[in-house]
């Protein structure tokens, strides 16, 4: 676990950089003052737009499988963390919960923390010095007519 804090976060956007043609995850603090973009892989991408957008697959994708296994063994995913970003990499945590067990922490990549956080309803964190490296501010209407 990282000493900083944490900021809670919601995905604001999932979209297409036209210059590398990759999906990113525009992640948004609560206070809307600072957006993280993460770039993510084409299949995890698909999976968080289905979560976004209520469509349930007729069989399990591998992040449902994931959700239903951890269930099955009495447990349910607490919140989801992207810890640390080590030269432009991001890295990412699920914090499981059971009936009668601590949390218990597990490394993943920040886009299956995502998709699972999308499945389950739980909350996205992002450790504060990962904001100040990578975040940024939303442009305003003006800067955006701008560009």
């Amino acid at each position: 676990m990282s000493t900083t804090a944490d900021r809670r976060v919601t995905i604001r956007a999932l979209v297409v950089d036209p210059a590398q043609n990759a999906p990113v995850v525009v992640l948004e603090t609560d206070d809307q003052q600072t957006l993280l973009p993460i770039w993510i892989g084409m299949s995890e991408a698909s999976a968080i737009a289905l979560a976004l957008d209520g469509v349930t697959p007729p069989r399990p994708m591998t992040h449902d499988l994931l959700v239903r296994a951890i269930q099955a063994s009495a447990a349910h995913v607490d919140r989801v963390r992207i810890r640390s970003i080590d030269q432009g990499v991001f890295h990412g945590e699920l914090h499981l919960r059971g009936p009668n067990v601590a949390i218990r922490v597990l490394d993943c990549r920040p886009s299956d923390a995502i998709a699972i956080a999308t499945r389950v309803d739980c909350d996205i964190f992002v450790a504060d010095d990962v904001m100040t490296a990578a975040g940024v501010a939303p442009l305003s209407r003006e800067q955006a007519m701008e560009q």
